[in-house]
Parts: structure tokens; C-alpha cells; sequence
């Protein structure tokens, strides 16, 4: 074998494994957003501020349902509020790019109490950046998913 044959077998090589443990650590990130955004969710549906605190950057922004825009605080005290729901984490796609994932999927919201049929549904847009306290969510826009 030449030694330009054996400079080529091996930046090839190194360039497959480089390439194998990006997608590797894509793949670990996703599946922590997954866990996180679903985290997340049981911690909105009962009220737990703590967990919330926790999975928030500094800077979040929430635009609501009604297209009210919120800032950290004043969500969180929102989310204080007592409450206790399900929820159903539906449709995930995510999307990572570098420190930022771009997440949409869906939520179906019911009260144990009434059951799913009277249940409410929205789609979601998320922005999570990986910083020095992990993943946190930055912000949040949610649409209703009118019943058909």
C-alpha cells in the first residue's frame, strides 16, 4: 500500500469516527430533551415550582395561548398556581443545533376529574440552550388545536 493510500485510509477513518460520535452525542441530547420536555410538562401539571426553576434559562419568554407574551417571574408565579392535570406529550421533532434545540410537538391537557373528554389540545414551539447549568428551556409558544 502506497503512503498516500494509507494518509487517505486514515483521515477517512478519523473522519467516520468523528462523525460517529457527533451523531452519538445528538443522539444522547435528544433523548435528554425528550426526558426534560416531558419533565417539564408533569412539573407544569402539578404546580411543582422547583422542578420549573430548575429548567428555565434566566432570560425565558412565554407566549401563551392568547398570545400574551410572559416574562421568568411572572410564569412562574403563574405556575405556582394549584393545580392538578395530566398531560400527554405528543409529536416530538427535534431539532439541535450546536447549544440550541428547536422542539415542536403537542400536548393534550385533561383534569382527572373530567376525563380525556374534556380534554384540550395545542401545539408547541420550543427553544432549549445548553449552558452551564445544562439544558433549560428559553422560551415557549403555544397554539389551540380547535376540535374538529
Amino acid at each position: 500500500m502506497s503512503r498516500s493510500a494509507i494518509t487517505t485510509f486514515l483521515i477517512t477513518f478519523t473522519v467516520c469516527i468523528l462523525a460517529s460520535w457527533a451523531l452519538a452525542a445528538d443522539s444522547s441530547d435528544e433523548q435528554q430533551l425528550r426526558s426534560l420536555v416531558r419533565q417539564f410538562g408533569e412539573a407544569w401539571a402539578h404546580s411543582d415550582v422547583a422542578v420549573l426553576d430548575k429548567l428555565l434559562a434566566p432570560e425565558y419568554i412565554h407566549t401563551d395561548l392568547a398570545g400574551k407574551v410572559q416574562r421568568r417571574a411572572y410564569w412562574l408565579k403563574l405556575a405556582g398556581h394549584p393545580r392538578s392535570l395530566e398531560i400527554e406529550v405528543e409529536d416530538l421533532e427535534i431539532h439541535i443545533f450546536g447549544n440550541v434545540a428547536l422542539i415542536t410537538g403537542g400536548n393534550t391537557i385533561w383534569s382527572p376529574k373530567d376525563g380525556k373528554e374534556k380534554a384540550s389540545r395545542l401545539r408547541f414551539t420550543q427553544l432549549w440552550e445548553h449552558n452551564k447549568s445544562g439544558w433549560q428551556r428559553r422560551a415557549f409558544q403555544a397554539t389551540n388545536v380547535l376540535a374538529k
